[in-house]
């Protein structure tokens, strides 16, 4: 807990009123935000079975099917990639995109990797940190939200 100087300099009573107060909210925060992970990261897993089942290696659904309670952003595209390389299965990689990304995938190589909008990453770059790269282009898969 960070305890600002101006409660800390008003005495014993304040300084305790504020840990209480910051344990209070915090820890609420912390249980329903480490749930919130917990769904994303099932959901990640969900994301890539269907892919496997779909035989798609590198897809996309669209972010209007967007999962509620689950943190999807730009950032999260990395997640399927990584996740599907720990279970020693086919990688594949899939992403939530805007229309507008989705109109843009049909201009990458085929050994091109979207991790976040308007940044991809070749194959030798995503080898080079060991992580195996499916090839081909992105296709649509067939997902909703669990």
């Amino acid at each position: 807990i960070i305890i600002p100087s101006i409660v800390s300099n008003n005495g014993l009573s304040k300084f305790i009123h504020y840990v209480m107060a910051s344990w209070l909210l915090g820890v609420p925060f912390l249980m329903l935000s480490a749930d919130k992970a917990d769904r994303t990261i099932f959901e990640f897993w969900n994301v890539i079975n269907e892919a496997r089942e779909q035989g798609v290696s590198k897809g996309f659904y669209f972010e209007t099917d967007y999962c509620d309670d689950i943190y999807i952003h730009q950032g999260s595209f990395f997640a399927t990639l990584v996740l599907s390389n720990m279970d020693h299965l086919e990688p594949v990689h899939v992403i939530h995109a805007s229309e507008e990304v989705a109109q843009q995938l049909d201009k990458l190589a085929d050994e091109d990797i979207l991790i976040m909008d308007n940044i991809t990453f070749g194959a030798n770059q995503i080898g080079s940190n060991r992580i195996s790269l499916p090839i081909g282009k992105y296709e649509k898969l067939d997902y909703t939200c669990r």
